[in-house]
């Protein structure tokens, strides 16, 4: 049941992100590389990995049982030469050269060092922030699903 809910997690981000992996030339790959560097993003898919357990744990206790196996699980695929080359693609067919250079001079900055630095705090404030609003309004989304469900049957 654990591995059946992971792997269906596994195959809709695929799935979201297939669309995404485009061909780009080589000067934009190098430039995609570096901005990955510059971004840091290891720390920040390191926060996600946490934040994807915490939220699986929630769901299924027994999920946190595995948790060791889990978090190896991540780290060994989502820090692959493959994982890195694919997600470099991302960027290199969204961004041109030119405008990854200008992405990785940001990050270089003092300011964005420090964006970098404070990214996993803004979206933990962020998804705090979500939370709360979503709450405060959940009766319509009670009211929403009730009228629909009266609806249908």
């Amino acid at each position: 049941m654990i591995v059946k809910r992971l792997f269906k997690s596994v195959v809709f981000v695929a799935l979201i992100a297939s669309p995404l992996m485009l061909t780009a030339g080589e000067k934009e790959q190098k430039a995609a590389h570096e901005l990955l560097q510059v971004g840091q993003y290891e720390l920040l898919l390191c926060n996600n990995v946490d934040k994807v357990f915490k939220a699986l744990s929630k769901m299924d206790p027994m999920i946190a049982r595995h948790e060791v196996e889990i978090r190896e699980f991540c780290q060994k695929n989502l820090t692959s030469e493959s994982f890195t080359n694919e997600l470099a693609d991302v960027y290199a067919g969204i961004f041109t050269e030119k405008e990854l250079k200008e992405i990785i001079k940001f990050y270089k900055s003092k300011t964005g060092k420090k964006m970098v630095e404070t990214y996993p705090e803004v979206m933990k404030r962020m998804e705090g922030l979500a939370e709360l609003h979503i709450l405060r309004n959940l009766n319509e989304l009670v009211e929403i699903l009730l009228e629909k469900t009266h609806k249908t049957a």
